[in-house]
């Protein structure tokens, strides 16, 4: 109800998200992500915040589930590397070292590059 009496840009949005997901509020953070999806307003960066806010709490398949939507034909928001470590990093608190390896064979192939921060997520897994 807040949000929609708002002015939301896409950098509001962002902070908000990753303030919610840091604070663990995940509850919040769905509702928040869920609205701002309804307002046409999320980006790359909106669902990398989701995600590893998803990741945190281990839900490793949502956090995939939203990967999948990324990559769907259409699609406005394609995954970055930040999104496919995201997503490993999500399988690594889970414990689904198996599920992270394929998802670095997904990324290699779809030629998302790798950084540190996938290669450390992996690593651990």
């Amino acid at each position: 109800e807040v949000l929609g009496r708002a002015r939301v840009d896409p950098p509001l949005l962002t902070s908000l998200l990753g303030a919610l997901g840091r604070e663990r509020d995940l509850r919040a953070c769905e509702s928040v992500f869920a609205w701002a999806n309804d307002q046409a307003l999320l980006n790359e960066i909106h669902y990398n915040c989701f995600i590893s806010a998803l990741g945190r709490h281990r839900r490793w398949e949502d956090a995939l589930g939203l990967l999948k939507e990324m990559n769907l034909p259409g699609s406005t928001c394609a995954p970055s590397t930040v999104t496919y470590s995201a997503c490993i990093s999500a399988c690594e608190k889970s414990g689904q070292w198996e599920r992270a390896v394929q998802l670095f064979e997904e990324m290699s192939a779809a030629g998302v590059p790798a950084n540190t921060v996938t290669y450390s997520a992996l690593i651990s897994a």
